[in-house]
């Protein structure tokens, strides 16, 4: 209930605001050099989405153009938000998702939500095949017996949330082991300049900053490409669903996941739980007694060989 009438409030909230976004869509569509008839749309955010469905026919009528509406859905979170009246089309993570917003959209009397069921997208440049060589470098690095460098990417969100702990993190691993190297990826703002600061006098931690979004997006793809990065320390939030990668692949890195915060993250992690990405909580609970005791991990176990479909903890 609580979501329920805070989602309506928000709805109209949203709706109520679309002056910003009406300019800016016109600014679009005027700027063009070549006259067009239709204009796609991608939401990654219900906000942006429900602006656009508030003003979409408005601008169609106005501009002699055809507005096509599609929402991405970017956790496995059936949150009522990212039920937007208006979008020619919903991608969702899971069917699961699909059809609790479908439901939603049903009880209010909305038109049928029409959505497919689509895997987190994965960008493409990570998606690709190492060759032999890298695949075994990869595979170096999680090997306690050898001396290669550990790659560790750690990208921090624009919350920029949690540095502190990062920051113990990153000390506290490279007590442990001078393999150690951490590729830290954020974006340039007075919240992260203390935690920036003290990460450029270390000379383990590689340090990749821009102001830019689409800049830290290709920095963080560029990393993955230049070095073989084994482990991955993140929230389970979407960037998490790299998972779906294979450690064969450029960005198929093992990924160590923070405790969840939020609804979504919870969500989140309950997808890849479903699909068999990490650990059941009974199988994590015996990795942390085996951690504790310093026990070995017995390769031919059971669980052993529920590992191998694991890629992350």
């Amino acid at each position: 209930p609580q979501q329920f009438y805070f989602s309506q409030l928000y709805y109209w909230s949203l709706r109520a605001q679309t002056d910003l976004m009406y300019q800016q869509l016109l600014t679009v569509i005027d700027q063009r050099v070549e006259s067009i008839s239709t204009v796609v749309v991608v939401a990654t955010h219900f906000g942006l989405a429900h602006q656009i469905g508030a003003i979409k026919k408005r601008v169609e009528k106005e501009k002699k153009v055809k507005i096509i509406l599609a929402v991405q859905v970017t956790d496995d979170s059936p949150q009522f938000m990212w039920y937007v009246p208006e979008a020619d089309i919903t991608f969702v993570p899971s069917e699961y998702t699909g059809k609790e917003l479908a439901a939603y959209g049903k009880r209010k009397g909305y038109a049928p939500m029409k959505y497919e069921v689509n895997a987190y997208p994965v960008s493409p440049r990570l998606s690709r095949k190492l060759n032999k060589i890298e695949f075994f470098e990869k595979a170096h690095q999680v090997d306690p017996d050898s001396k290669s460098q550990i790659h560790v990417c750690i990208p921090i969100s624009g919350a920029a949330v949690g540095l502190s702990y990062f920051t113990e993190l990153i000390d506290s691993l490279y007590q442990v082991s001078r393999r150690f190297v951490f590729h830290v990826i954020t974006r340039s703002a007075p919240y992260t300049l203390p935690f920036l600061n003290e990460m450029i006098q270390r000379p383990y931690v590689k340090l990749y900053v821009s102001a830019n979004d689409r800049d830290v997006v290709n920095a963080y793809e560029h990393v993955y490409e230049k070095y073989r990065i084994s482990l991955e320390i993140t929230k389970p939030s979407e960037q998490s669903f790299k998972s779906l990668l294979n450690p064969g692949q450029y960005g198929g890195s093992l990924m160590m996941l923070s405790e969840p915060v939020g609804r979504q993250e919870y969500d989140n992690i309950n997808f890849m739980r479903r699909h068999g990405l990490l650990p059941t909580k009974e199988q994590q609970a015996i990795l942390e007694h085996k951690a504790i005791q310093n026990g070995g991990f017995d390769l031919k176990s059971e669980l052993a060989k529920e590992a191998h479909h694991w890629r992350g903890v």
